[in-house]
């Protein structure tokens, strides 16, 4: 049977974020809208049309009919309110469910986003795209239905106008042309100016959520006056540009209105004349002068669409970018399932460049993208370019047999952490291969990849829960006795006793109640749960203390020969029980040994190690 894909699924098969889906899903509600904003056309073109006639019943002395009429007007009124009341609730509902449903699969997609797309872009450049642009295109899809009302409204009592008399007709609609084209110039400089701000922004707050993440570390290293600055510098940026911006449509807003006024003016004088001159009746003058405001609510409505069919636009395309596999690469599996992997590892001739990236000037991105619309070419526009290429390896070669402990050791910058990033697929190969049980990782599957591999990094992510809910996040069933077995595995168990809470002890928000050690123990306590074949440790004891480090190291031995564990070591003291050690220079394996081998016969083995412990 064909299974119903999801919205998300839909969207990257189409490499495209295709927000009306999400409204396709709620129907009932979205025609329940419509439906209420034609009766709100309903409602508001009697009120004006009777509101005329009101005048007209008025100047000619029939002062009873007014009054039924206005009783009348006041009842309608009421109604309108009254759908009002039905309207929120629907709107509200239908309000929670799209964003809800946008929302879940925008964070579903970043998953999906290779590690290499987020070491390219800042933070910012995410969470404003998953918290923010989703809430924006329903806001403005709602202010349209409501802004069609009152175009629909105005465009009735223009030519209810029309109707009185076509010489002041024809007026308002050449004054509602010429407004509208001024508008849509406006709106379109103003998109151009909004996305340059949208990047500035990004960038301040990027720099400001690493000030708050890292406050110890700048109070310990007396970092704050630096950070000020250029934090003040990111913020004067970001703010110059929102001011500029801001200046330059209330302007051109006042320019705008001048106009229209100096128009309406001039039809104003025009009905002081046809009435001086009997072309049209008293009731009709006071009408016209009545509704003459009616031609600015028609430009401000069509100012309002332009401004919403641009803010609409620049949230879909700043979403639809991450569907963009040349602007944020996807991870790509393949299609084989191996519910078991022994953990044999396997580079062949492994090619990999390293390529950092820089923002597009804007210009030429708008140039690009205006070249392409006159070509009739539908093709995305890459708003980053390439801005260097780093080779890290070439034809590198190694095997590390299942349930061994291996590591890898060098200078910095020899690519033992690429080496960690290409086994767990974080980064992909230029060439060659990378075999798990003689597998070209590039055929495995999700599911097999990632329960397979475990990585502990040097800092790794501690989540703001218990240290229990921590570890219930890689396995959600796991029972007591499994996490209190890899507690002690990881050697967190003493520390664990000492808490007055225990296991339910929270940690804080990136685990800031605990120290870096034990950070490290719990993540690898996390990492056992999972009961992953091959372990990665990249870096993991180069921060602590010497107590810290004979703990992690205790760790490391607790599960050694029970997976394939591979370890990236700035501390060569921590790597003396491995069964193998390699070791790198400039992309290169040049020995292979264990320690006591490695110290014997490599002179530059021997220096780092001696470096460390002078």
């Amino acid at each position: 049977m064909k299974t119903k894909q999801t919205t998300n699924e839909v969207n990257v098969a189409n490499k495209k974020f295709m927000f009306m889906q999400y409204f396709s899903m709620h129907k009932t509600r979205v025609f329940m809208s419509i439906v209420w904003a034609m009766f709100s056309i309903v409602f508001t073109t009697i009120t004006t049309i009777y509101g005329a006639q009101v005048i007209v019943k008025v100047t000619n002395g029939e002062y009873l009919a007014a009054i039924y009429i206005t009783i009348g007007l006041c009842v309608n009124q009421l109604a309108k309110y009254l759908f009002t009341i039905f309207d929120n609730l629907n709107y509200f509902k239908l309000q929670l469910a799209v964003t809800r449903q946008m929302s879940f699969d925008i964070v579903e997609q970043s998953f999906n986003i290779s590690s290499k797309a987020y070491t390219d872009h800042n933070t910012a450049n995410f969470t404003r795209r998953i918290g923010t642009d989703p809430w924006k295109i329903f806001g403005e899809l709602s202010r349209l239905i409501t802004l069609v009302s009152q175009t629909l409204n105005s465009i009735i009592i223009v030519a209810y106008i029309a109707y009185l008399n076509w010489i002041i007709g024809v007026c308002y609609i050449a004054c509602v042309v010429v407004g509208a084209i001024i508008e849509k110039y406006r709106r379109d400089a103003l998109r151009r100016r909004y996305k340059a701000q949208y990047k500035n922004s990004e960038v301040y707050n990027s720099l400001l959520n690493e000030i708050i993440r890292s406050e110890r570390d700048i109070k310990s290293l007396n970092l704050e006056k630096e950070l000020k600055h250029d934090l003040t510098e990111k913020f004067n940026q970001s703010e110059e540009t929102q001011m500029k911006n801001s200046a330059w449509s209330s302007n051109t807003t006042i320019l705008k209105n001048s106009l229209f006024w100096i128009f309406m003016t001039g039809i104003l004088v025009l009905s002081i004349y046809l009435r001086s001159v009997g072309a049209i009746t008293l009731s009709t003058y006071l009408i016209l002068e009545h509704n003459r405001g009616y031609a600015n609510v028609l430009i401000s409505c069509i100012d309002s669409f332009l401004n919403i069919k641009n803010e609409i636009g620049l949230a879909v395309e700043r979403i639809s970018e991450l569907y963009q596999d040349d602007e944020y690469p996807l991870e790509k599996y393949g299609k084989v399932n191996r519910k078991h992997i022994k953990g044999k590892v396997e580079f062949k001739d492994v090619g990999f460049t390293y390529v950092t990236y820089k923002q597009r000037d804007e210009k030429d991105v708008e140039a690009e993208k205006r070249a392409n619309k006159r070509r009739k070419i539908n093709a995305s526009v890459r708003t980053y370019e390439e801005a260097g290429r780093s080779k890290v390896f070439e034809n590198l070669s190694f095997e590390i047999e299942p349930n061994t402990t291996v590591a890898f050791v060098g200078k910095s910058g020899s690519g033992k952490s690429t080496i960690l990033n290409l086994i767990s697929k974080m980064y992909t190969v230029d060439n060659g291969k990378v075999l798990i049980d003689g597998i070209n990782i590039n055929n495995l599957d999700k599911q097999t990849l990632r329960s397979s591999i475990s990585l502990v990094n040097q800092f790794p992510y501690i989540f703001d829960m218990s240290i229990k809910d921590n570890l219930l996040l890689a396995k959600s069933d796991a029972s007591d006795e499994e996490i209190n077995s890899v507690v002690k595995d990881a050697a967190l168990d003493e520390f664990v006793d000492t808490l007055p809470n225990k296991l339910d002890t929270v940690v804080g928000e990136s685990g800031i109640k605990l120290s870096g050690g034990q950070k490290q123990r719990l993540a690898i306590a996390r990492a056992l749960l999972r009961k992953s074949s091959i372990i990665l440790f990249d870096e993991s004891t180069s921060s602590l203390d010497n107590i810290a480090q004979a703990q992690i190291k205790k760790s490391i031995d607790n599960i050694k020969g029970k997976s394939t564990v591979v370890i990236v070591a700035h501390r060569l003291s921590t790597i003396r029980n491995v069964d193998k050690i390699f070791f790198l220079e400039n992309g290169k394996i040049t020995d292979i040994g264990t320690f006591d081998e490695l110290f014997k016969r490599n002179q530059a083995f021997k220096t780092i190690f001696l470096a460390e412990n002078i």
